[in-house]
């Protein structure tokens, strides 16, 4: 084979009018490295070689699949923490407003520096000129429903946090891959030393 290739690769091309026929490998060809092995253990190393490649494959399919639920767990945590820096803003905001409620003036100035939170709008709104008691107290009875409804809200998002939890789901996946994997550990006694 060693002097056969040569010579084939040289009658090829001059027979075709070509430069370079492919028979044989160049220096940086991958497969080189191989062509000095006798057929049984080509093939065994090759076999071996695509049997790694196909893992590896795998592996990296597998590695996007968890790349993709850490980002998907991560934006979960990112709007839980953006809904409660929003609520807490709010709740902070209504707090410094009602804390100055027994001064129109202030109150209504605070209400108008707290404008963009809907509720401090809303009592804005239901306190009208602020020249009378009333319209104080009709202000302050919409922020303090308001906050009612923030605190309301926080409960919500609590139970949200608290039926998604992040360690449950890495814990099912464990669970989950120690199955496929058939390395489940036996279940202990509860009398069973650890």
């Amino acid at each position: 084979m060693a002097a056969l290739h040569p010579e084939m690769e040289k009658h090829l091309c001059a027979a075709l009018g070509v430069e370079r026929v492919g028979v044989l490998l160049d220096e940086d060809d991958k497969n080189r490295k191989w062509s000095s092995l006798d057929h049984d253990d080509y093939e065994l190393v090759t076999a071996q070689r695509d049997k790694a490649l196909a893992e590896v494959e795998k592996a990296d399919r597998e590695l996007s699949r968890v790349r993709a639920q850490v980002t998907e767990c991560k934006a979960k945590i990112d709007g839980f923490a953006a809904r409660f820096e929003k609520l807490k803003t709010d709740l902070a905001q209504i707090a410094e407003a009602l804390s100055v409620r027994g001064f129109l003036g202030s109150f209504k100035a605070k209400l108008i520096e707290f404008a963009e939170n809907e509720i401090c709008k809303a009592a804005l709104a239901a306190g009208r000129d602020f020249k009378t008691a009333r319209d104080g107290r009709r202000a302050e009875r919409v922020l303090v429903n308001g906050a009612r409804e923030k605190v309301d809200e926080m409960g919500e998002l609590s139970r949200e946090m608290d039926e998604w939890s992040l360690l449950d789901e890495v814990g099912d996946m464990r669970g989950a891959r120690r199955e496929l994997d058939g390395h489940e550990a036996p279940a202990r006694s509860r009398g069973q030393a650890r």
